[in-house]
């Protein structure tokens, strides 16, 4: 006996619909384990019913698990598990065996054995009528990993789980889990569960009669199946849309237009099951009632009668025993003794099936009608017209609810466009940040750009009036050198001659004078004695020599040869300069040269107290001809420099690398 078979009275409001779901649902869910072992596969699809398959299944598990074959061990179990499944069977012997299983060898999250045991397992529970201890296992047996297998089996757990909320009438959470399979078997694109789900759905708001939402999911099944060759599914979909016709929309021309097609589709079909045959026939008995062709429909009654003394079905009994009350009454032939019509109403009122009723209660008043038996047809009018109130207000409900669930949608619709709407702004709040972000970046690289090229533009300059004035300072050099020889040496030697011919005596000190000359001469072109006495020694004579001249110089020397001798005469040179600067500009009394060596690095500061300059006006002044050569001699000793002036003196302040 079938799960839906133990909760008849909460499917018998289906017992249409799900019956022919329930068949096809097993067949659907016997994929599970594909495996192309033949010992496996033997497990899977025998039947275990006698001594011989447990005999044989427990010899093979335990050459498995003594082999270590820990897979397949778990493949064998859930081919157990698929065979007690497709017969509606249960086993504590594979139920031990599984949870002993999951217990010793506790497979990971990412093993598919895992996830499809747990589902075999919650269906044994399931047959037992275990609901709790079915719900945990399918709740075992659900993950979110993207792989095929592991969403089928997501997507069988999700579809089970339904169903047992369906047996307790939670219609919501049974909805919510069908919804969760849908979306695995959409993942893996497999037709067949998810015309199987498609047309639970649809049942489902049958049976709210949500007929628009009932019948939305049953043209998605129909959409999936047609021109299919599975004729079971595409049977299944006919059926369900000609209820939903016959039912919700009254629609009766294409009512008997589908029963039409699918009596063709089952007359080509090999090997209908019991359930299918039933629910064909029955539907085949509603057309040939409408149609007044009651001999055919006493045939499709006998039919239907035959095959529920093989699955003695109390869902099937009851619309056996209502065929036979609607043929009686619009047959006008005398209505059976069996069963009550009237305690048949009853019950299907009972069950909220108001439509079932209320035919009974009309078709009873109709033959109270004709027995003229006036009070008994007054109580079933009062009863009939009950029924369609009922009726009436389920269709009224079932349309509250397609409304809240319209407005529902709606409104979760409006919160996404919305929310879409203030991140569309929030985008484009963001991308004009980031567009004027890259403006303000671009502007400031372009001024960047433009305020290099003209420094560099004023460093060519510079340096191009320096070399014009180093060139003209040479020239002026060279011409006062002449000059000097001239005017000075170039005199004495030719007063010397000029006394030597004419026979007087010359002096040594007259000799000594022109030497002089000339060493001054030397001296002013290159420094005495520089190579021989060192940069220490040369800056404290040069600071000696202005001493004697009027500024007071002094120096504080901490430094030993690290420069090369070029550097080290780049040196003196910058600082013979800027003193010899002090001295024609700066109106100083005092200055002071201080050298200090700090790991790899020169630090040379000259300072003076005179009355100072604007550095920027001076640095910038072609004239310039000392802050320019302090500046290009810096640079060429690899140096950094820097000038600080104001009216209390100027302090010239150079770093170099010691190299």
């Amino acid at each position: 006996m079938t799960f839906f078979d133990r909760n008849k009275n909460v499917f018998a409001a289906l017992i249409v619909s799900l019956m022919f779901i329930s068949c096809n649902n097993r067949i659907n869910q016997d994929q599970l384990a594909e495996e192309p072992n033949p010992v496996i596969e033997y497990f899977k699809n025998a039947i275990p019913t006698d001594s011989t398959y447990l005999t044989n299944f427990n010899k093979e598990y335990n050459r498995y698990q003594t082999s270590n074959l820990v897979d397949s061990s778990g493949k064998l179990l859930i081919a157990f598990g698929n065979a007690l499944y497709a017969n509606s069977m249960k086993s504590d012997t594979f139920k031990l065996y599984s949870l002993r299983y999951l217990t010793n060898h506790k497979p990971n999250e990412h093993n598919i054995i895992y996830y499809q045991l747990s589902n075999m397992i919650a269906c044994n529970y399931m047959t037992e009528n275990n609901i709790d201890s079915a719900a945990h296992w399918f709740q075992k047996g659900m993950n979110s990993i993207s792989e095929k297998a592991f969403q089928k089996s997501n997507g069988f757990a999700c579809s089970e789980m339904g169903t047992l909320f369906l047996s307790t009438s939670d219609f919501d959470s049974a909805e919510h889990y069908y919804l969760k399979a849908i979306h695995s078997f959409e993942q893996i694109n497999d037709t067949s569960n998810l015309t199987t789900n498609y047309l639970t759905m649809s049942a489902i708001f049958q049976n709210l009669h949500e007929w628009n939402m009932a019948n939305q999911y049953i043209e998605r099944a129909y959409q999936l199946q047609a021109g299919s060759k599975d004729t079971d599914m595409l049977l299944g979909c006919l059926n369900m849309k000609a209820s939903i016709k016959n039912e919700g929309f009254t629609d009766t021309i294409n009512f008997i237009k589908l029963v039409d097609s699918s009596t063709y589709i089952f007359q080509h079909y090999s090997k209908p099951s019991i359930y299918e045959l039933f629910n064909q026939h029955l539907m085949q008995f509603e057309s040939c009632i409408l149609q007044h062709k009651f001999t055919e429909a006493a045939s499709h009654l006998k039919t239907c009668d035959s095959a529920n003394h093989i699955m003695m079905n109390d869902g099937m009994q009851m619309q056996i025993d209502y065929m036979k009350c609607m043929l009686a009454n619009e047959s006008h032939v005398s209505e059976p003794k069996s069963p009550n019509a009237e305690s048949l109403a009853l019950n299907f009122g009972g069950m909220n099936q108001h439509i079932y009723a209320s035919r009974l209660y009309n078709a009873l008043r109709n033959s109270a009608v004709r027995k003229s038996d006036y009070y008994s047809a007054y109580k079933y009018n009062i009863a009939y017209q009950q029924s369609n109130d009922s009726l009436l207000q389920q269709n009224n409900r079932g349309q509250l609810l397609e409304l809240e669930r319209k407005y529902e949608s709606e409104k979760k619709e409006k919160q996404i466009l919305e929310q879409n709407s203030k991140l569309l702004k929030s985008k484009f709040q963001i991308g004009v940040l980031l567009f004027s972000l890259v403006g303000i970046l671009m502007t400031s690289f372009i001024f960047f750009v433009y305020k290099k090229r003209k420094q560099a533009q004023t460093e060519t300059l510079l340096q191009q009036q320096y070399t014009d004035a180093l060139i003209q300072n040479t020239e002026d050099e060279r011409k006062r050198i002449a000059s000097d020889l001239h005017d000075g040496v170039n005199h004495e030697l030719l007063t010397l001659k000029n006394k030597l011919s004419s026979g007087n005596e010359i002096h040594s000190n007259e000799i000594d004078q022109v030497i002089q000359e000339v060493r001054q001469v030397s001296r002013d072109l290159y420094p005495a004695m520089f190579d021989n006495i060192g940069l220490k020694a040369s800056i404290e004579a040069l600071c000696e020599r202005l001493t004697e001249i009027g500024l007071f110089t002094t120096c504080d020397i901490n430094y030993t040869s690290k420069l090369s001798k070029r550097n080290e005469l780049q040196l003196y040179r910058i600082i013979q300069e800027a003193l010899n600067n002090t001295l024609k500009h700066a109106k100083a009394n005092a200055a002071k040269v201080t050298i200090e060596t700090k790991g790899n690095e020169m630090f040379v500061e000259i300072k003076d107290n005179g009355i100072g300059f604007d550095a920027n006006e001076k640095i910038n002044d072609q004239t310039s001809f000392g802050l320019q050569s302090f500046l290009q001699r810096a640079r060429a000793i690899g140096g950094k420099s820097q000038i600080d002036s104001n009216s209390s003196g100027t302090t010239l302040i150079l770093t170099a690398p010691l190299h």
